[in-house]
């Protein structure tokens, strides 16, 4: 069996960007926040899964489905995640909202029709078993004593079939301390009963847009990477979130009776060999040459689902008459390669070249 794990896609309604801040590496780096549409990067994630050879047998999404909970945002959602082959499941997260994402997956018919979004999916060799950690309104998660008796339950009736246990907010502290101070309440809770149920073989949460590892109550428990953007990985205490435009990527859960559960970490498509040795200016994914020298290609996932042009950053700031006229020479170079260099680019690109 071979279970495919999507998460954290912040679909919004067709029309409208997410925006998210971006920040560089330097504790002082100015501020941005850039607005992009989310959806061609889910697109690319379900067409990857469905490329596959051999096929997963199921997909799960493990949170943050859309950004701000609101019906026109799931309708994207399911539109979006139509064309996948296999049977799709989904789970909430913090971003999303209890009541519009049931209605938007009512005929699918594993959603309850109250409460809790819980379930379990019985009809594959490993048994698939789903918390909600949502708490309305907050960032963080939390499983309450309702939420931990079901799951309680949910384990006890099934104790010989291998289990995984999908949530979106990870039960253990990731270092990166902005996160970690919207984690899950009663971690501990639920570390009693997994520890007492041998038969879970992994937790696959979301919310950290990394992936990121910890054995936990006898079993492994793990963060799936963003099917869009990235959170910068900066271990600093304390330090501002900020999110990064790395790769992004599903995980694959394979199982077989004789070697348990094996994790897999994908990025989206194929990425190129070294670039042409060139004087470059490197911001993030955005590439641009010193004068006289072509643009290296894109990954193909990135030309495929990142439109630069759609990418705004408010406020850009005047740049010095030098900078103007190397990054005329820039566009001139990108020109005469195979893909031009964007006219509409991020401040920090400007204030760079």
């Amino acid at each position: 069996m071979i279970l495919a794990q999507l998460s954290d896609p912040h679909i919004v309604a067709a029309g409208k960007l997410f925006r998210c801040p971006m920040q560089g590496t330097a504790p002082d780096a100015e501020r941005a926040r850039v607005e992009f549409d989310t959806a061609p990067y889910l697109a690319r994630a379900v067409a990857s899964l469905n490329a596959l050879v051999p096929r997963p047998d199921v997909t799960v999404v493990t949170g943050d489905l859309v950004d701000h909970g609101e019906p026109n945002e799931y309708e994207q959602l399911r539109h979006l995640l139509a064309p996948l082959s296999m049977p799709v499941f989904v789970i909430p997260g913090n971003h999303d909202a209890r009541e519009p994402l049931r209605e938007a997956f009512r005929d699918t018919g594993y959603l309850p029709a109250e409460g809790y979004l819980q379930f379990a999916i019985e009809d594959y060799p490993v048994r698939l078993v789903a918390l909600d950690t949502l708490v309305s309104g907050e960032h963080g998660g939390m499983l309450c004593a309702e939420r931990l008796g079901w799951l309680d339950t949910a384990l006890a009736a099934q104790l010989d079939r291998p289990t995984v246990i999908l949530m979106h907010h990870p039960p253990f502290a990731t270092g990166i301390t902005y996160m970690d101070n919207f984690g899950l309440d009663n971690a501990a809770g639920l570390a009693e009963i997994v520890a007492r149920h041998p038969q879970v073989e992994r937790i696959l949460c979301g919310h950290l847009h990394r992936t990121i590892d910890r054995r936990f109550a006898g079993t492994v428990a793990g963060t799936a990477p963003s099917t869009a953007h990235q959170i910068r990985l900066n271990l600093v205490a304390d330090a501002r979130i900020s999110f990064i435009f790395e790769p992004p990527g599903y995980q694959l859960h394979l199982w077989q009776q004789d070697s348990g559960l094996v994790t897999h970490t994908a990025v989206l498509d194929e990425w190129p060999g070294p670039a042409p040795s060139s004087p470059v200016c490197n911001v993030g994914n955005v590439v641009i040459p010193a004068a006289g020298h072509t643009v290296p290609r894109f990954p193909l996932w990135w030309r495929q689902t990142h439109d630069l042009s759609a990418m705004r950053v408010p406020h850009q700031r005047k740049i010095p008459r030098s900078s103007a006229r190397r990054l005329r020479d820039c566009r001139a170079a990108g020109a005469a390669g195979r893909r031009a260099v964007p006219g509409s680019l991020p401040a920090a690109v400007h204030a760079l070249c």
